[in-house]
């Protein structure tokens, strides 16, 4: 059948150098958030803010920091190049406190999965980072009591305010 366009667009990157600029990625990142949160302000649209749950990695050799300006070539199996795994996981970490310091400074909920999801080993994750069943049970699971807790005090809220 037809290759779907990720693919395509993916396989197409194997072999190639890609340039790295973190605050630039960091900074859109950031962007895109405080665009999503305005506009689902200005629709009058309650915005969650959830960060991301990652395998914990093994790998204690992995890079731990990297520098502002990097080039690497994209591997031919990017999820068991050590490289990449780096920057995935670097990149993770960051992109999370970013979710958290937006929230905090747009004045949006939150739901920090990575501090509530346990991600030792593959008991909730079945790869890097997506669910299993049990996984997916427990993330509704917070979700929906993270929810009904910041909607019952916003309820009790404007209940003393009125």
């Amino acid at each position: 059948g037809p290759v779907p366009d990720n693919y395509t667009k993916f396989a197409k990157r194997k072999g190639d150098t890609i340039s790295i600029e973190k605050s630039n990625i960091f900074g859109l990142y950031e962007n895109s958030l405080k665009t999503f949160i305005g506009i689902c302000k200005a629709w009058n649209i309650k915005p969650v803010l959830m960060t991301q749950v990652i395998l914990n990695p093994n790998e204690t050799t992995l890079i731990k920091e990297l520098p502002e300006k990097f080039d690497f070539i994209m591997p031919e199996r990017p999820l068991s190049d050590f490289t990449m795994l780096s920057i995935l996981y670097a990149f993770h970490e960051t992109f999370n406190d970013i979710i958290r310091k937006t929230a905090k400074q747009e004045g949006v909920q939150l739901i920090d999965l990575k501090k509530r999801v346990p991600a030792n080993d593959h008991q909730y994750i079945y790869d890097l980072y997506h669910y299993n069943d049990e996984g997916s049970k427990l993330v509704a699971s917070i979700i929906a009591e993270e929810l009904i807790a910041y909607f019952d005090n916003k309820l009790d809220s404007n209940l003393l305010s009125n």
